[in-house]
């Protein structure tokens, strides 16, 4: 077929057949060409994966970690709890009647902060405030939404406040979340740690879900791989514990000296304040810990064993999940990237490139499943149907399809892994849906993914700072307990 165009220097035949193969020519090689630049970047990264894992690996056979905190007894000093809220007139009750009946440790504060264009959340603290002395309500200075370090700007500002008119003086600050569910002896353990460290980061369990929420429970294997292997590792290579922005305790010194800058304590320019925080304060923060520790508690809340740490139950639907880790990603990969740099020693800047991997690593992820699919489909039609067999990506004898079979082995080890880490923490019953969740945690983390690089991208463009895009919460059924008298033992798995 031929198509007849006519110009002044005479008639021209455009051969419409021949600008067709080459469009498809041109299509199929860039396609191999991202799938073979996939391929090799999914291999790198597996085999840094993989790296991580030797690391945690060799500490546990040489015994390596942080020594322990001492079981002499400790006089309760004062501290002061850090909650922002911004719309949580639902959780707040619970969450704070938790806190405050389950707590074995009474010399505390809890500091709420509020805004003055949330009613709601303000009645419901006001009232809780009647009933105990020990909450203590903070209105912002500005309309909410502003952004989490905002927020906690006005928090640490109101509390130095409290220290001035009472004569009293912290000797922490805890950050913690409106839908939070804390261990009764994690204040305890703030405040023996707070001798020793400048900066304490206790672990996160999300509470158990049933089996079909795959979207919620994806959660609970990603914190037992990282907070059972990942983070413990790296505050002992690198000296640095990524604070997780609930269970984090600074010594009041830090704080105060952070709150020196005009803007503040908490860094309002980006989405995650506690991992920014973490390494900005790194030279003065130098006894950093990361500590996972077991309690007396005889209800383990479907654990394995009684971990001090903060549980809550993460979104379950799947545009919160993508809400929230879309802010995570935009915080600790992009504005991280632009903020911080890479400063620090080597296995610092090694630290970072795993942070900030996703960027590119994500769109690898699809790639190469897309190709794999699809050279899959063109095998199979070469075999059912030969006429009609659409081109291979890669040819039969290419380097590359070993590329492929290692990364098919290497997912077969981080599912290994990641069934290991889950098996720790929650026992058999969660292992057969471990693989399912990862399914779904690869869908939630690539569509964040997408919608992260549209919020920072569109950042960059405009200039105009990125809000407050938070998560609404539930609590979970909290269960009142008798204090029981126990000491602190290392978690299984090592006290890190």
């Amino acid at each position: 077929m031929t198509l007849s165009r006519s110009r002044n220097t005479g008639d021209e035949m455009i051969d419409i057949p021949h600008y067709l193969h080459l469009l498809t020519t041109a299509t199929l090689f860039s396609a191999a060409l991202l799938f073979a630049g996939s391929l090799l970047l999914i291999f790198f990264s597996s085999l840094d994966d993989c790296f991580g894992d030797l690391l945690w690996v060799s500490l546990r056979l040489t015994a390596t970690a942080a020594p322990p905190l001492p079981e002499k007894e400790v006089e309760e000093g004062l501290l002061a709890v850090l909650l922002p809220a911004w719309q949580e007139a639902a959780v707040l009750p619970q969450s704070l009647t938790h806190l405050l009946t389950n707590a074995r440790y009474r010399n505390f504060r809890v500091f709420v902060g509020i805004y003055p264009n949330d009613q709601a959340t303000e009645r419901a603290v006001r009232r809780l405030a009647k009933e105990d002395a020990r909450i203590i309500p903070i209105i912002t200075p500005r309309p909410g939404p502003t952004c989490k370090a905002d927020c906690l700007n006005a928090l640490l500002r109101g509390a130095l406040a409290w220290e001035e008119v009472e004569r009293r003086k912290f000797k922490g600050f805890i950050l913690q979340d409106a839908e939070d569910m804390t261990h009764p002896e994690a204040l305890s353990c703030f405040n023996r740690a707070l001798d020793y460290h400048d900066l304490i980061q206790l672990p996160v369990v999300p509470v158990v879900r049933r089996w079909s929420a795959c979207i919620g429970g994806h959660y609970m294997d990603e914190f037992a791989e990282m907070h059972g292997k990942d983070v413990p590792v790296r505050a002992l290579v690198t000296g640095v514990v990524p604070g997780s922005g609930v269970a984090t305790a600074y010594a009041r010194q830090l704080l105060v000296t952070a709150s020196d800058r005009a803007e503040g304590a908490f860094n309002t320019d980006t989405l995650t304040e506690d991992y920014e925080l973490s390494f900005r304060l790194a030279g003065t923060a130098r006894r950093q810990i990361f500590l996972r520790l077991t309690g007396s508690q005889a209800d383990t809340l479907a654990t394995r064993y009684d971990i001090i740490a903060t549980r809550e139950l993460f979104p379950h639907s799947l545009r919160a999940a993508v809400r929230q880790k879309a802010r995570w990603i935009v915080g600790i990969s992009c504005q991280g990237w632009r903020q911080l740099g890479w400063r620090g020693s080597l296995m610092s800047r090694y630290y970072f490139l795993r942070d900030r991997k996703i960027l590119l690593c994500g769109h690898a992820n699809l790639i190469s499943a897309v190709g794999l699919l699809y050279s899959l489909g063109q095998r199979l039609t070469a075999e059912l149907a030969p006429a009609h067999t659409p081109p291979p990506l890669l040819a039969d004898d290419d380097l590359l399809w070993h590329v492929a079979f290692l990364n098919i082995g290497f997912l077969l080890h981080r599912l290994l892994v990641r069934h290991l880490c889950v098996w720790s923490l929650y026992g058999w019953r969660q292992l057969p849906l471990v693989l399912p969740r990862y399914l779904a945690g690869i869908l939630v983390n690539y569509l964040a993914l997408c919608r992260a690089s549209r919020i920072f991208g569109s950042h960059l463009l405009t200039g105009k700072p990125i809000g407050w895009d938070k998560t609404s919460h539930d609590f979970p059924a909290a269960i009142r307990r008798q204090p029981a008298k126990g000491i602190m033992r290392p978690a299984y798995g090592g006290a890190t």
